[in-house]
C-alpha cells in the first residue's frame, strides 16, 4: 500500500497541496523574524569653560595604569584591531568603566574616536554589563579646546553591580559543572557546542525582559535579546579558553542585530545563538505554534561568512577574518552533511538519531541542486519511510531551500 504524507499541526509540510499557504507563513516567521533589539549606546556632550588651576582638578589614568590594563588586553580581538593610539584610549576607557568612574580625562579630543574604541571595549568585554553608554565633556581655556573627560553612563550603583556579579558567578559555576558532567570530549567543537544549547535551552527570547541585552538577562533571568544570547557565549566561551567576540551588524530587513566570532582549532566561524533559539523564530506565535520546531536549529552554529551573509550584514566588514573553514560546522562535525544523495550515508545518520534518542534530526545539503535531488528522494519519491519508524504512515518535517536544510521528527 502507498504510504502518504499528513500534515500535523504546527509542522512545516511544502508538500502536500493545501498547506502551502499556511506552510510558507510559518517559514517566513522562521527565515524572516528579526531581532528589533540589537543594541547601540548612548553618548552625551557637553562643554565648559574653565580655569587652568580647575582644568588640573580633574582626575586622570596613570601613564603605568595605562599600560598595565592595555597589556592585558592582548589577545581580545577588538583590542588587537586598533592601533596603537587607540589602544591608549582603549585602556583608559576600561579603566574608568571598571571603576564606575565619572569625569576623568582621557588623551584625545576627538568625539569619532572615542565613539569607535568604546564600542571596542564593549564588544571586548561582556562583563560591563552595567554601561549603557557614555558622556564626554570638553574643557576650554580662555575658549581654546584643552582636554577632554570621559564617563560612563552606568545603570546600576557598585553595591547593585556586585550584587549580580555573585549570581552571574553562580550560574557560571552551574554551567562549569554541567558542562563537567556533559561533555566527554571537551575539545572546542564539543564545548561550543555544549554553550549553543545550554544557552538556547535555558533561555527564552524577550525583548520585554530586564536587563534583555546583557548578561544579566540570561544568567539570572532566563529570558534575553540578541545581545544578551552573544554576550552571554562570548563570556562562557572565553572562560573555556576558546576566543570569541561580539560582531554587530543587521539582517535582512535592516534591523540591528549581534553575533558571534568563535576561533575554533584555530579556524574562525561565525555563530547566531540567538537565530539558533526556536523561541526567536516563534515569539510572535508562542502559544500558535508552540513546538513547531525544534529547540535548537543547529544552521546557525559554526557558520561560513558566505553562509552568514545570507541573513546577516556585519556594520565592519573590513576588520572580521574570512571564515572559510567547514571542519568544525555541525552538520559536518556529526555526519549530517550531503554533497549528493548518499543512501549509506542517510541510513548512518538516521540510525544513530536512534541510538542517540533523539526526538528529530536536521540535516543540511552542500547546494541547491543537491537540495532539489535529497528533496525529491525523500519526499516526493516517499524514500523517509526507508529511514523513520512511523505507525500511521505519516510523517512530521520542515524544510527551507534557502537555508538547504530538512528536519525530521522522530
Amino acid at each position: 500500500m502507498k504510504k502518504t504524507f499528513f500534515v500535523l499541526t504546527a509542522v512545516l509540510c511544502m508538500l502536500l497541496a493545501g498547506c502551502g499557504s499556511v506552510a510558507q507563513s510559518i517559514t517566513d516567521r522562521i527565515e524572516s523574524a528579526k531581532d528589533a533589539g540589537g543594541y547601540s549606546y548612548t553618548a552625551e556632550a557637553d562643554t565648559e569653560s574653565v580655569t587652568e588651576d580647575e582644568l588640573g582638578k580633574h582626575e586622570t589614568v596613570s601613564e603605568i595604569t595605562t599600560d598595565d590594563v592595555g597589556t592585558s588586553q592582548e589577545g581580545l580581538f577588538y583590542y588587537d584591531s586598533l592601533d596603537s593610539n587607540d589602544r591608549l584610549i582603549y585602556a583608559q576607557i576600561l579603566y574608568i568603566l571598571q571603576g564606575l568612574m565619572q569625569d576623568v580625562i582621557v588623551s584625545t579630543m576627538d568625539e569619532d574616536q572615542l565613539a569607535r574604541v568604546f564600542e571596542c571595549v564593549m564588544n571586548d568585554h561582556p562583563e560591563l554589563f552595567y554601561v549603557e553608554g557614555y558622556n564626554y565633556t570638553k574643557y576650554s581655556v580662555a575658549d581654546i579646546p584643552q582636554k577632554m573627560t570621559f564617563s560612563g553612563n552606568y545603570t546600576m550603583t557598585r553595591e547593585e553591580v556586585n550584587a549580580h556579579v555573585d549570581r552571574i558567578n553562580e550560574y557560571i559555576n552551574n554551567f562549569s559543572e554541567a558542562l563537567k558532567n556533559g561533555v566527554d570530549n571537551a575539545d572546542d567543537y564539543n564545548i561550543i557546542k555544549f554553550v549553543y544549547e545550554y544557552i538556547i535551552l535555558g533561555t527564552e527570547y524577550d525583548m520585554s525582559a530586564e536587563h534583555n541585552q546583557n548578561i544579566v538577562s540570561v544568567m539570572e533571568n532566563g529570558r534575553s535579546g540578541c545581545s544578551g544570547y552573544s554576550k552571554t557565549a562570548q563570556l562562557l566561551l572565553n572562560n573555556c579558553g576558546i576566543k570569541t567576540t561580539v560582531v554587530l551588524g543587521n539582517v535582512k530587513q535592516g534591523e540591528a542585530h549581534s553575533w558571534n566570532l568563535v576561533l575554533a582549532d584555530g579556524k574562525y566561524y561565525f555563530m547566531d545563538v540567538t537565530w539558533g533559539d526556536s523561541s526567536y523564530s516563534l515569539r510572535n506565535d508562542a502559544e500558535e505554534f508552540a513546538n513547531s520546531l525544534p529547540p535548537v536549529n543547529y544552521n546557525y552554529m559554526l557558520m561560513t561568512t558566505e553562509q552568514l551573509l545570507t541573513g546577516h550584514t556585519p556594520d565592519n566588514p573590513d576588520i572580521l577574518p574570512l571564515c572559510e573553514s567547514m571542519e568544525d560546522n555541525y552538520f559536518v562535525k556529526e555526519g549530517l552533511y550531503f554533497t549528493s544523495v548518499d543512501e549509506q550515508m542517510l541510513w548512518q545518520a538516521f540510525n544513530n538519531a536512534y541510538v542517540r534518542e533523539k526526538e528529530y534530526i536536521m540535516i543540511r545539503m552542500d547546494n541547491r541542486p543537491c537540495y532539489d535531488e535529497m528533496r525529491k528522494y525523500l519526499l516526493q519519491d516517499q524514500k523517509i519511510f526507508d529511514y523513520i519508524l512511523t505507525r500511521d504512515g505519516s510523517v512530521s518535517y520542515a524544510e527551507n531551500a534557502d537555508q538547504l536544510y530538512m528536519i525530521f521528527w522522530l
